[in-house]
């Protein structure tokens, strides 16, 4: 049986088809994030280019339903705009029957119903649509929540829906934090955008609320806000390569004689860089574990080709352990403090010859 073909009817594992594959047109709508700050709730999306002949201001993502409230949707634009024309109208009517706006969550749940009755009768489909509702209640508490087509609707700090949404909660998860000002907010959905959209700041959109009022970002002042993001990644990648870190862990692969074996060189290798890392504090740990396992191929070329000797590990661990001893008792006398580049580089080199004649012996 054809479970998808009517939406009143569960398939056996408690699924309405229907009902995901709305969730699939969500997926597949251009991306809208929202992030709550600590007196302020931010709203951006990813707009479609406009093209040429066309009028921008018939193609919206983001739609006012009230003076304190905003929608943002991924999904059918016209299934949208069926649900904004609603929540509109009983924005609107609770203003006429209680005198006061309504709250964020009335409104909220207020979509989700609609939604939810698309979902349990014959001869309608569901709305094909997810929706981000922020604003403030009439105490100016910022307010998030999400909508999807099954009529569900939850509260967040801060969520995506859309393509591209699980790269994006995933940056959430590990860069949000709490009480964030609106200024904090404005970048964080920004750079959360950033993580899909390619085009720049003219595909972006924002609009903030706070109980200053609300604000839209021009084109420019999104642009300088990227420009900024952009720089900051630049300087953060310049920062991991510095010279002293990107060439400490390769500095003994040179100097091979037939009486060295792999596991001598490692060990070489593993002091020098560890010595570095004391003064450095943290000397580039991916550059590291590249190098060190390049370092790991080389020597074991050495190896087969006949140029230097495979040993036992035992002797090897034995004369390690000698060794940390001498270096503990030395380093309690020594300060690192007191060194410069040239001092902690004698003594990387001190180490390893210390560590070879102790093999030796």
């Amino acid at each position: 049986m054809s479970y998808d073909r009517a939406l009143t009817v569960f398939s056996p594992d408690g699924h309405l088809f229907q009902v995901d594959y709305a969730q699939e047109a969500v997926r597949k709508g251009t991306c809208a994030v929202s992030v709550r700050g600590k007196d302020s709730v931010v709203l951006g999306v990813e707009k479609k280019t406009v093209l040429k002949l066309q009028d921008p201001r018939t193609f919206r993502k983001i739609h006012m339903l009230d003076e304190h409230i905003f929608l943002a949707s991924a999904g059918l634009n016209a299934d949208a705009r069926v649900l904004v024309d609603r929540a509109r109208t009983q924005c609107q009517s609770h203003r006429l029957t209680v005198e006061d706006p309504a709250t964020v969550e009335y409104i909220t749940r207020f979509v989700a119903e609609t939604k939810q009755k698309y979902t349990q009768s014959g001869g309608r489909r569901p709305f094909g649509v997810s929706t981000l509702i922020i604003g403030l209640d009439p105490d100016s508490t910022p307010r998030l929540f999400q909508t999807d087509p099954s009529g569900n609707y939850y509260e967040w700090s801060a969520n995506c829906i859309g393509r591209g949404s699980d790269v994006i909660k995933e940056y959430l998860e590990k860069s949000y934090t709490e009480n964030m000002d609106e200024t904090e907010a404005i970048t964080l959905t920004i750079k959360s955008l950033m993580e899909v959209v390619q085009t720049g700041a003219k595909n972006i959109e924002i609009v903030s609320i706070s109980k200053g009022g609300i604000r839209r970002l021009s084109i420019p002042e999104v642009e300088e806000i990227t420009e900024k993001i952009q720089a900051e990644k630049a300087a953060a990648e310049k920062q991991k390569k510095k010279p002293q870190q990107q060439y400490a862990s390769l500095y003994f692969i040179v100097s091979v004689t037939p009486n060295d074996n792999e596991l001598l060189m490692l060990e070489l290798i593993h002091r020098y860089v560890e010595i570095l890392d004391k003064y450095f504090g943290n000397v580039c740990e991916l550059d590291l574990i590249f190098n060190f396992q390049k370092a790991y191929f080389i020597l074991n070329e050495y190896i087969m080709a006949g140029e230097m000797q495979e040993s036992s590990k035992k002797t090897i661990l034995r004369v390690t352990l000698q060794q940390d001893e001498i270096e503990t008792q030395e380093n309690s006398e020594r300060g690192w403090g007191e060194l410069n580049l040239d001092g902690v580089a004698k003594s990387a080199l001190l180490s390893v010859q210390e560590f070879r004649q102790s093999l030796s012996r």
